[in-house]
């Protein structure tokens, strides 16, 4: 009985540490988006992303917080949040979904996903595939991916006087690192 009752309690045991392995954090991350047009490139960073990976459900959340993104200046800056974004509106950017590849996170090795879920940019929702690429090694998980964002699919509108200056499709490169939930 007591060897039973050992053999269980080392199953619950592994078991709880599979599944808390199975969920990582974001920790550290940078979100640079890139605007060229004809008379001015634009790019800007953001390190206040967050975010939360599920590979035994195969589930993912990004939160990037919009008003976080750093400028060249100030007055960038302000129209951004103020004129484009409406961030007292619409203070977040949100990517959640799925992904259907069978992923170990703890087996070291490069992988690519696709993430398959709704992209809310702007208080507008599209349905998004991205490709992002996994480096896993024992401590952390990297995650990175570059895509484009078009303006008009967020509803994201541009004054015509400044049109010369913003790009209609944006550039968007994620470099986030994740670790075990604990």
């Amino acid at each position: 009985m007591v060897r039973k009752l050992s053999g269980l309690t080392s199953f619950v045991l592994v078991s709880s540490l599979s599944l808390a392995q199975s969920k990582y954090i974001c920790k550290m991350s940078e979100v640079t988006f890139f605007s060229s047009a004809p008379l001015e490139d634009i790019t800007a960073v953001n390190t206040a992303m967050t975010g939360l990976v599920d590979f035994e459900g195969k589930q993912f959340l990004a939160r990037i917080p919009i008003i976080k993104f750093d400028f060249p200046n100030d007055l960038m800056e302000e129209h951004f949040n103020e004129n484009y974004m409406d961030t007292e509106e619409h203070p977040n950017a949100t990517f959640k979904g799925t992904f259907q590849e069978d992923i170990d996170p703890t087996k070291a090795g490069q992988y690519t996903i696709k993430c398959l879920g709704k992209l809310n940019i702007h208080g507008v929702e599209q349905d998004r595939e991205i490709d992002v690429t996994l480096d896993i090694n024992k401590k952390s998980i990297t995650a990175t991916s570059e895509f484009i964002v078009a303006l008009e699919d967020h509803e994201i509108d541009i004054p015509k006087i400044v049109f010369q200056k913003i790009a209609e499709e944006i550039d968007v490169s994620i470099n986030a690192t994740f670790e075990p939930l604990k």
